[in-house]
Parts: structure tokens; sequence; C-alpha cells
């Protein structure tokens, strides 16, 4: 999670009477394309998930077998579905989500995140310290809008 969006769920978790979940996705599959299709060789020796890699475990493709992610694959179109239904991605514990993700909280200090990976986690929200230092940047540097 970078600044943009740490700072949006910021915003909008204060500012809304609606529930706002935050994730992180680090699952390292055969699905995540992208970074397989990157040309240069030490990118495909990083750990982890990259851009957009959580859309081809959400989204059917002929092309990538699914044998060996059939439980990433349940587990989030689970959550996605529970969201779209319930307003809530695990509104009740189950075998397949036995973790409950909290919404983010409003005061910031105390926001968890939900780590989708190997094993399901809530994590306290990263990195609090670079959070602080663009906070500092854009409010030095950003363009003010005037009226």
């Amino acid at each position: 999670m970078e600044y943009p969006v740490l700072e949006e769920t910021n915003i909008i978790a204060r500012n809304s009477d609606k529930p706002v979940f935050s994730y992180i996705f680090n699952y390292d599959g055969w699905r995540n394309i992208v970074k397989r299709m990157n040309p240069r060789k030490e990118f495909i020796n990083v750990t982890g998930a990259t851009h957009a890699d959580d859309l081809f475990y959400l989204f059917s493709q002929q092309i990538i077998p699914t044998l060996f992610e059939s439980d990433i694959i349940n587990k989030m179109t689970t959550l996605w579905t529970n969201f779209a239904k319930y307003g809530d991605p695990t509104p009740s514990s189950s075998e397949l989500l036995p973790i409950r993700w909290p919404p983010a909280a409003k005061e910031e200090e105390h926001r968890k995140t939900f780590l989708i990976d190997q094993n399901i986690n809530i994590i306290p929200q990263p990195k609090k310290q670079s959070l602080a230092l663009w906070r500092t940047v854009y409010s030095k540097y950003r363009r003010k809008i005037t009226s």
C-alpha cells in the first residue's frame, strides 16, 4: 500500500457512515501474471504480489490452470461475493474464512489491514513512517486549490 491509497482510506473512513475495508494482497502464486510478464529477470525473484495481481484470482483465466490456486481463488471470490451481497466481506466466520475482516477504524492509530496471503491475517496499518513523510511532502509541495 502506498501513500495515495492509505490517505484515501483515511479520508473515507473518517468521513463516511459506511464501512471501509482495507486490504493488502500479498499472495505469490501461478496467477501473478504481471510479475511473470515483466522482461526484467530480477523481478521474477521478488516475492509477493504486484499491482493488479489480485484480479487474476477473482476472474476466470482460461490460459492459467487453477489446480494449485483453488484455495486462494475460493477465498477471494467468497470475500468479494459476500461484500456485494451483504456489504461485509466476512459477515460470519467460516472454515474457509476463519478470520473476520474488520472495517477500517475511523481513528488512524487503531486501523488494521486485512492481509490476503497464503494465510489470511489482520495486521496493523502498514508504512506508518512513510505515510507521515509523504503527508509532510504533499502538504508542502502539492498544488493548492483556490476558489
